[in-house]
């Protein structure tokens, strides 16, 4: 078995956070349980899509991007690697959620600013939530390193279905789908997707659960497989949603074409996402192309997007990558 906690307090709230978990994994790593539970503040956007240490150094200048609620729980998990293309994971929770108020309403600097909500005001929800994931690699296979059983995938798809179940306050059901792979292309590089589908069989009604996505309102990027010019809430919904994530990484592009940078460690690639989901009854098509550069003083990077559609004006935006 392994150990391990955290704690915190909250000096504005005068209140204590903490949590434990304990881990074990046997079978040569076939099989995981996890036991976990305590009290603590999550991001109501479930992708978490700015981290706490970049938000803090926003809120220095009176810009607050997170939106926090209470969650005290009691969680188990169990994971299974059936064979080496069959994985099972289950979890059951047991959860109490409690919507949080902004303690303070300024940060240090630019003092006429004041924060935004922390978002919808809400009762305290209890709920049992359960899920059960199935992932299915068709190519993946086991492989020995130094005496070690590895799983081993390489180029093949991985293939994914999760289904979720919340029982008492706020119930919902929800069925996701995803399909990703990684396919190498000799001299013209690398081309990775990653395709998700879900659908809410019984919506939810809070806020906390809804289909949240991974956007950016800032100026330093959030990686691969996010929106970088979506506002992190502003399709936030409890309805269906498809979404495709397409990113091709050339050998050699525009600036790799020159070889003393290309020894030097730039890298580049051109990416594609689209998002298809519904507000308010309505259909909303969301597009987004990006260039990125990375290995810019081997360590940072930059992302330009430009996106399509109306959910934001259609402009380029420049976001910077940074190492961590």
């Amino acid at each position: 078995w392994e150990t391990g906690f955290n704690v915190r307090y909250a000096f504005s709230r005068k209140a204590w956070n903490g949590s434990v978990n304990l881990v074990r994994n046997w079978d040569e790593n076939r099989q995981r349980i996890e036991l976990s539970g305590g009290s603590t503040t999550q991001q109501i956007n479930s992708t978490e899509p700015i981290s706490d240490n970049i938000n803090r150094f926003y809120a220095l200048f009176s810009q607050n991007y997170l939106r926090l609620y209470q969650k005290d729980f009691i969680k188990a998990l169990y994971g299974v690697q059936l064979d080496a293309k069959w994985n099972l994971n289950t979890v059951l929770e047991f959860r109490s959620r409690t919507s949080l108020v902004n303690q303070e309403e300024t940060g240090f600097f630019f003092r006429e600013r004041r924060f935004a909500s922390n978002g919808p005001s809400f009762l305290t929800s209890k709920q049992v939530y359960g899920s059960i994931q199935m992932r299915f690699q068709p190519g993946a296979s086991w492989r020995r390193y130094n005496g070690s059983r590895r799983l081993s995938n390489e180029s093949g798809p991985t293939i994914s279905g999760i289904y979720e179940q919340a029982l008492g306050n706020d119930a919902y059901s929800k069925i996701s789908f995803q399909i990703s792979q990684r396919i190498p292309l000799a001299n013209w590089g690398e081309f990775t997707y990653r395709i998700t589908a879900a659908h809410f069989i019984n919506k939810p009604s809070l806020i906390v659960d809804y289909q949240h996505f991974k956007g950016n309102e800032i100026n330093v990027s959030s990686g691969d497989y996010s929106f970088l010019a979506l506002p992190y809430y502003a399709l936030s919904n409890p309805g269906d949603h498809l979404k495709a994530f397409l990113i091709w990484e050339p050998r050699k592009f525009i600036l790799t074409q020159n070889a003393f940078l290309s020894l030097y460690g730039l890298k580049e690639k051109v990416g594609y996402s689209y998002l298809q989901t519904s507000v308010n009854a309505q259909t909303v098509h969301y597009q987004e192309l990006t260039y990125g550069l990375t290995g810019i003083g081997k360590i940072f990077g930059i992302d330009l997007v430009y996106p399509m559609g109306k959910v934001v004006p259609e402009k380029w935006k420049v976001l910077v990558r940074l190492p961590f």
